[in-house]
């Protein structure tokens, strides 16, 4: 499944610290708060309060970007419910989308290329599992606790309008 692309490996030290500097700035920016705020809104409105990872849209259900996505479609058509029957046509069943990459699709839509990339992190890995400290191991979170972790995520780094 690809929906970014990541590797571990580092043509040089310190190249993955620098690349989530630039992630930092780019979501610091005019640019990134600006889409970030959209999103904030675009989460807000979603019908399911749900977030999936590794997919964009399937029966009724989105990804972060996906959520972005919906948004900017609804404004076009008119209908959440439209625009959700639009995207989940555009991008297929749950099998052809293993192999989109997702922080493509929110660059088409305007979302600087590292808050994309960023965001598609968060979703698809960095928030996929959490420690259960009963079972003393790493369990799935749910697609409710991915939604509340995206948007808190999102919260924390949008910046006050003044400033």
């Amino acid at each position: 499944m690809s929906r970014i692309s990541y590797s571990e490996e580092e043509d040089y030290p310190g190249q993955f610290n620098l690349w989530q500097a630039n992630c930092q700035r780019s979501i610091a920016g005019k640019q990134g708060q600006a889409v970030l705020r959209e999103l904030e809104a675009a989460l807000v409105a979603l019908p399911n309060r749900r977030l999936q990872s590794h997919i964009v849209a399937c029966d009724g259900d989105v990804c972060a970007v996906g959520a972005f996505l919906l948004m900017r479609k609804a404004k076009e058509v008119g209908s959440v419910d439209e625009a959700q029957r639009q995207l989940e046509a555009e991008m297929g069943s749950e099998e052809d989308q293993c192999d989109i990459e997702t922080d493509e699709l929110g660059i088409e839509a305007g979302m600087p290329r590292l808050v994309a990339w960023k965001l598609v992190e968060l979703n698809d890995i960095h928030f996929d599992y959490k420690w259960d400290a009963q079972a003393n191991k790493c369990v799935e979170i749910t697609p409710e606790e991915r939604y509340d972790r995206i948007l808190a995520w999102v919260r924390s780094k949008l910046k006050s309008e003044a400033a």
